[in-house]
């Protein structure tokens, strides 16, 4: 059974583009642009090219924890993992940077990229940020768990 669909005729009609994708893995997350679909599940991040009759799905080698959001930022898309922390896609090498290295708090819930470029991380801990592209985080907020 089909669990993603897309439609090419302003919701006329549907095609089911799931197929492919490990039954196993349940689905938590997805963003797309004009050519790819990027979806997020409990064992990692899948890319599928959307330009083929069919969804090819692509397992990412290297994000193969949960992976429960990915966002679109102005310098390459995000992706969490509540258990390894927010990664950023590197549009020139395809690579996944981590940006939690020096973030006191790893359980993130949710993020946010402001128009400057700045991240706002939202933890069991509260809210962090950085102005920065991650090297360095500030907690902005320490009054309980921050979760959207």
């Amino acid at each position: 059974m089909d669990f993603l669909f897309k439609s090419g005729d302003g919701g006329q009609s549907w095609q089911g583009i799931g197929k492919g994708f490990p039954s196993t893995n349940q689905p938590f997350s997805i963003w797309a642009d004009d050519a790819t679909l990027y979806l997020g599940g409990s064992d990692g991040l899948y890319k599928g090219i959307t330009a083929f009759p069919t969804v090819k799905w692509d397992r990412d080698m290297f994000m193969q924890d949960e992976i429960t959001g990915i966002y679109h930022g102005q310098y390459g898309n995000y992706a969490l993992s509540p258990r390894s922390g927010l990664y950023q896609n590197e549009p020139m090498t395809g690579q996944w940077r981590p940006l939690h290295e020096n973030l006191k708090d790893k359980t993130i819930h949710t993020m946010l990229e402001s128009r400057d470029g700045g991240i706002l991380a939202c933890c069991e801990s509260g809210i962090f940020s950085s102005v920065n592209k991650g090297k360095t985080w500030k907690q902005t907020f320490d009054k309980g768990p921050a979760y959207k």
